[in-house]
């Protein structure tokens, strides 16, 4: 169980809480952890770079509907993404730039 102060922490650094039944979670959007993407008026992706480096369209739209999320009854990160860092490249997997946001946010 995650105390108050911790929520709080987190809630501070831009996750929200949501609440339905007996789940109680705090999700984190993609942008506080690397994502920065640029839309045409249409509503498609112009350009997105992820931790500092340029990804494609496509990749930009996968890292903006991840789901990133903290079971605050327990703790534990939770990540569901279509995007993916292949062998040979210097990537970012979203749940390691999750976890770093998390460590961080925890230590402050």
């Amino acid at each position: 169980m995650m105390d108050e102060r911790e929520i709080k922490a987190l809630e501070g650094a831009g996750a929200k809480r949501w609440t339905k039944g007996a789940m109680d979670r705090l999700y984190i959007n993609a942008e506080l952890i690397g994502l920065d993407v640029s839309y045409y008026k249409t509503g498609n992706v112009s350009s997105a770079t992820w931790q500092g480096k340029t990804v494609s369209n496509a990749d930009g739209r996968r890292l903006h509907y991840s789901k990133i999320w903290i079971d605050i009854r327990d703790g534990s990160l939770h990540v569901r993404t279509d995007y993916k860092t292949y062998a040979g490249t210097d990537g970012v997997a979203v749940e390691d730039a999750a976890k770093k946001f998390v460590d961080e946010v925890r230590s402050s």
